[in-house]
């Protein structure tokens, strides 16, 4: 039975997207979720593989810097098997990195992102 979603609230952003993944990060295959700004600073994210790196990876790759893909190796990660998306809230950009699959529920993270800043 899940937790009353009024009940599991923090004023801690980092905690609330650690929340808000690990509820909804449930994609077969998908081992760990981050959201970082765009310059790759890991702002929250759940999963058992180094989160800091996988963010900073993932906003690597999704600003298209030259090389990234053969360097995702030396972070003992697989290009294909890092998936990013941007996410823009008003003037800001982060960026959604997941590793094993694709987030689903980047619809639900966008609002989530958005109440967040908007806090």
């Amino acid at each position: 039975m899940h937790a009353e979603r009024r009940i599991l609230r923090t004023p801690d952003p980092s905690g609330a997207i650690r929340m808000f993944l690990a509820r909804n990060a449930t994609d077969p295959g998908l081992r760990a979720a981050v959201v970082s700004c765009d310059q790759g600073l890991l702002l929250g994210g759940v999963g058992g593989d180094d989160l800091e790196v996988l963010a900073a990876v993932g906003a690597a790759l999704n600003a298209g810097i030259s090389g990234m893909p053969e360097h995702c190796a030396n972070f003992g990660l697989r290009a294909d098997e890092v998936h990013t998306q941007s996410v823009r809230i008003g003037p800001t950009e982060l960026v959604v990195t997941s590793l094993g699959a694709p987030l689903g529920a980047i619809d639900g993270m966008r609002g989530a992102l958005a109440r967040l800043m908007a806090a």
